[in-house]
């Protein structure tokens, strides 16, 4: 009963977050086996379009580090159990983009199942990423703008502990980030947490 009352919360539940009144998450639920909204993909794509995202054969820096946006898949699906599930995605992604669409790298493959084990592995690709970068002079005289999009294991933010700092907020996050990246670097980080708790009538979370 609890579950059921918990899953008519989420479909009925407004919002917000500039949505026009009345959308609710039932708008954005999974219609198909796949695991993942049709609507929200197609949102994603406009991301990547904004963020000068293009398929490499149509790239003249395809290849070359930070030559292009990068898309970065730092979720479970990354592992190799998943590998069907992450080609859906891919192919749902591409149709949206009208072309051919793959994630360009991956975090680590091993990392521990909790939000502060997300977090050190998206911190350690950016370290690597940035050092990579360096490597190339034309690459790294550009500035870096880093959009992080996790929702951390469905997890709030507030109870985030790494190397002593707790990370009560996307602005905590952002800056735990930033220290792993050289300071002569001209960069931008922005953290969404898409992530959002509420209780209903009865009590549940």
């Amino acid at each position: 009963r609890d579950s059921i009352e918990r899953l008519v919360s989420v479909l009925r539940r407004d919002v917000g977050q500039g949505e026009d009144a009345g959308t609710t998450f039932e708008q954005f639920a999974c219609t198909t086996s796949r695991q993942f909204s049709e609507v929200l993909i197609g949102r994603f794509a406009e991301m990547l379009r904004a963020a000068g995202w293009a398929p490499r054969e149509n790239s003249a820096d395809a290849g070359a580090v930070g030559g292009r946006a990068t898309a970065v898949l730092s979720s479970t699906w990354r592992a190799p159990q998943h590998r069907i599930r992450l080609k859906g995605l891919e192919g749902c992604i591409s149709k949206h983009l009208g072309a051919e669409f793959a994630f360009d790298d991956k975090t680590q493959p091993k990392e521990d199942h909790t939000a502060e084990g997300r977090l050190s592995s998206i911190k350690l690709y950016l370290r690597e990423f940035c050092e990579k970068r360096r490597l190339d002079p034309e690459s790294n005289s550009r500035p870096l703008r880093v959009l992080v999009l996790d929702d951390f294991y469905n997890r709030p933010l507030d109870g985030i502990t790494l190397m002593g700092q707790r990370l009560r907020s996307p602005e905590c996050i952002e800056k735990y980030l930033a220290e792993s990246l050289p300071r002569t670097l001209d960069v931008q980080l922005k953290m969404l947490h898409t992530f959002m708790e509420w209780t209903s009538p009865s009590g549940l979370s």
